[in-house]
């Protein structure tokens, strides 16, 4: 299998820390550094669980980690600049780069590629994503800084989001009440979900009255995987 964009960006990137295949092995859980050696070659890719965690380690966003050839000699001048950058200010400076080319062009509205990192529930809980799954669609609009993307799957999310809408992630671990989170509930299956915190505890909101509150207590747990992007 060929080399892609990633598997050279993962080798540059770790050399370029000085972290041997087996040290990051170890940082992702592995117990060998196999895995990351088959990364390297192109003969496998890692779920975006992993894609996650490679992007927090060498501080850049999932997106510059498979789409944009990292491993190339940048140019002089705001090139050289934008890569020491941190991944939020890579971000910033990208969209607002985005922006200004676009209104020189007079275009308020631009076609794009989104890399789509599997699907969240809206409804009833099922998980569309398997460990392996993504995909590059079309997108049209302005693609906010964000760390993923994923698809909605149904209406509960209705009007806000709509079945098969793609939504912008920021990765966090924490969330306040009244935020909209991609969350992990009982240990399986993943929503896009209102988060709630009031006098009568913890819950995960549909905006769609049809569907009941998922309750958090002791018998049901959360993990909350990120925030959208509004």
């Amino acid at each position: 299998m060929m080399m892609t964009v990633f598997s050279k960006n993962l080798k540059y990137l770790r050399l370029k820390h000085h972290i041997e295949q087996f040290e990051l092995a170890q940082k992702l859980g592995k117990k060998g550094g196999s895995s990351v050696a088959n990364w390297e070659k192109g003969i496998a890719v890692p779920n975006l669980e992993v894609l996650l965690q490679l992007a927090h380690i060498f501080d850049v966003s999932v997106d510059e980690l498979v789409q944009y050839a990292l491993y190339e000699k940048p140019f002089p001048s705001i090139n050289g600049i934008y890569f020491e950058l941190t991944r939020e200010r890579k971000q910033s400076v990208y969209y607002h780069a985005r922006k200004e080319l676009n209104e020189q062009n007079k275009i308020t509205q631009f076609s794009d590629v989104v890399e789509i990192y599997g699907a969240v529930s809206a409804g009833t809980g099922e998980f569309l994503s398997d460990t392996e799954y993504h995909e590059a669609v079309p997108f049209s609009g302005e693609i906010p800084p964000h760390d993923y993307a994923v698809t909605v799957n149904g209406n509960s999310m209705a009007p806000m989001f709509t079945d098969k809408q793609i939504i912008f992630v920021n990765r966090t671990k924490e969330a306040r009440s009244g935020q909209i989170v991609i969350a992990k509930y009982d240990g399986s299956n993943v929503y896009v979900k209102k988060l709630v915190i009031d006098e009568q505890g913890y819950r995960l909101v549909s905006l769609n009255k049809d569907y009941d509150d998922l309750i958090i207590d002791n018998d049901h747990n959360l993990e909350v995987l990120g925030i959208v992007v509004l």
